[in-house]
């Protein structure tokens, strides 16, 4: 989605920008003044390029938020089903608890084990500890704590994909 909003965004700066040139044309030819009418032209364009690419990045940061809050919510309640619609088809899972060491790991898999992980270790609390992002990339570490009082380090890495964030490795290591 995110995809499309910048992709119309550039569209319209493209347009944008073809318009206020043959505007500023036409009046740098008609006016005396024409370099006074060419630097309004010029911040007008400068305003709308800023605000537009803001709002886009804005839309992108709101998605990666949702998602983060999203997969937050499915571990603090231990749904592993709703937690297996932000997978990758194929993706690392590792929980050490339970000798689980998967470097290539079908989604409907990984759901069936987590889905026994949060049965053998029901959540009490989820809490993120850092989150970053770099190229087309979301990573995250977190604390996970059982009911039964054992806590996991969890390291959630997320790939941009065509539509969405996609979970592409999950870990769950016990402290």
């Amino acid at each position: 989605m995110f995809y499309a909003w910048t992709f119309c965004v550039d569209a319209f700066f493209e347009i944008e920008f073809e318009f206020g040139t043959i505007l500023a044309n036409y009046y740098l030819k008609s006016n005396s003044n024409g370099s006074f009418i060419m630097k309004i032209f010029r911040n007008i364009f400068l305003v709308l390029l800023i605000g537009g690419t803001t709002c886009g990045f804005t839309s992108i940061g709101n998605r990666e938020a949702e998602i983060a809050e999203l997969i937050k919510g499915s571990i603090k309640t231990g749904n592993a089903h709703t937690l297996a619609d932000h997978f990758e088809r194929n993706l690392e899972l590792v929980i050490d608890a339970e000798r689980v060491d998967f470097r290539r790991v079908g989604e409907a898999q990984a759901e069936l084990i987590l889905k026994n992980f949060f049965k053998k270790y029901p959540p009490k609390d989820f809490k993120y500890g850092f989150q970053g992002t770099a190229s087309k990339v979301r990573y995250c570490t977190a604390t996970y704590q059982a009911v039964n009082g054992n806590k996991f380090q969890v390291y959630i890495l997320m790939r941009v994909t065509e539509k969405d964030y996609r979970i592409n490795t999950l870990h769950f290591k016990k402290e």
